[in-house]
């Protein structure tokens, strides 16, 4: 009797030990997936960043075309993107071959690596800094508001600098363009041909 007694204490054990062992792989499996993932997805985010900060405050470059110079990033499910930088219309401008619509988050990864790349902090607005900016002028307004109204137009005067301030921060923006699938890029190098001097014209007229 005491033989089966301790059988069954022993088959209780190992089936509770089973049972918290299934439960806990369990949680654990989808603990990482869920916050396994919002890890990784605030690291791509955060991609390029400090690499970005370290750079100096150069301006745009004349002597380099940006139109031809291009970084690459492969993200998924976005496949793989390519991205140059037009000076004349301000604006980053992305090939790929399989979706055309990237999100603004995916874009500006590409963009902090271009601006690494050609080394021109000038032409990348870092969006978290501007809405730093913001919200120390929100700061401004409500110390403002708590000042004494004794002096009408220091007040009004302090007013208009905040407001032209204001209209400086929430313009600014990264600008991107689809131009295209990158697979066609070749081909739009091609077709551009080369320059013919006056002088090459008369010698084949």
């Amino acid at each position: 009797m005491e033989t089966i007694n301790v059988f069954w204490s022993l088959s209780l054990i190992g089936f509770y030990w089973l049972l918290y062992g299934f439960i806990y792989n369990r949680y654990n499996s989808t603990y990482k997936e869920e916050f396994g993932g919002l890890k990784e997805k605030e690291d791509m985010e955060n991609k390029y960043r400090e690499e970005l900060k370290s750079l100096q405050d150069y301006d745009i470059d004349p002597s380099k075309n940006y139109l031809d110079i291009f970084v690459e990033e492969s993200i998924e499910p976005y496949g793989l993107i390519k991205m140059c930088y037009s000076v004349d219309n301000d604006k980053f401008i992305y090939y790929t071959d399989f979706i055309k619509s990237v999100p603004y988050k995916i874009l500006d990864i590409i963009a902090r690596k271009y601006v690494i790349t050609v080394d021109c902090k000038k032409i990348y607005v870092d969006v978290n800094e501007e809405v730093l900016k913001k919200e120390n002028l929100q700061v401004e307004v409500i110390k403002e508001e708590e000042r004494p109204k004794d002096d009408v137009f220091v007040t009004f005067k302090t007013y208009n600098i905040i407001k032209k301030k204001n209209e400086k921060i929430k313009d600014k923006i990264n600008n991107f363009k689809y131009g295209g699938k990158y697979s066609d890029l070749s081909s739009k190098k091609a077709n551009v041909g080369k320059k013919i001097t006056f002088s090459d014209y008369k010698k084949n007229v």
